[in-house]
């Protein structure tokens, strides 16, 4: 301490805002899917960023969550394994590259197996504006808020 003064921590975070990420603890998929109601909007995590650059994408269930009886394929080669939890939804396609406008478009009719393990475990998502006859719905910034405050760096 003589020669060096006093040392204090100080700590730098890097450009994907970890202060502003949600410190939130995942729960079982199985507590989570009890949770999960037909006909609501949820995220799940995405594999490649829709238009606008999110990290996730939104879908409307269909169907509570329940378990598969038997292995699903599902589109892009892979497989919902027997006894894993999932849901039947529809998905939203994004339809704005602008960071402000939050649009989106229901892929109605296109009926897809999503495993409930994939989803952004956040209830309650809303539309600011729900285009119920094929047109354009968009995101409240609530829920929009509510979802990228999430990790996506280290998702399963």
């Amino acid at each position: 301490m003589s020669t060096v003064g006093r040392w204090q921590q100080q700590t730098i975070h890097s450009s994907v805002n970890v202060v502003k990420q949600r410190q939130v603890q995942r729960l079982d998929s199985k507590v989570f899917a009890t949770f999960i109601k037909p006909d609501c909007l949820y995220a799940a995590y995405a594999s490649a960023r829709e238009r606008g650059l999110r990290d996730y994408w939104l879908l409307r269930t269909k169907s509570k969550a329940q378990q598969a009886k038997k292995a699903i394929k599902v589109v892009g080669g892979t497989t919902i394994r027997t006894g894993a939890w999932y849901v039947e939804a529809e998905w939203y396609l994004s339809t704005s590259d602008d960071q402000g406008r939050k649009s989106y478009k229901l892929l109605a009719g296109k009926v897809v197996s999503v495993p409930v393990v994939s989803f952004v475990q956040e209830k309650g998502l809303v539309w600011s504006h729900e285009g119920r006859t094929g047109g354009q719905s968009i995101l409240s910034p609530e829920s929009h808020l509510a979802l990228v405050q999430h990790n996506y760096s280290n998702v399963l």
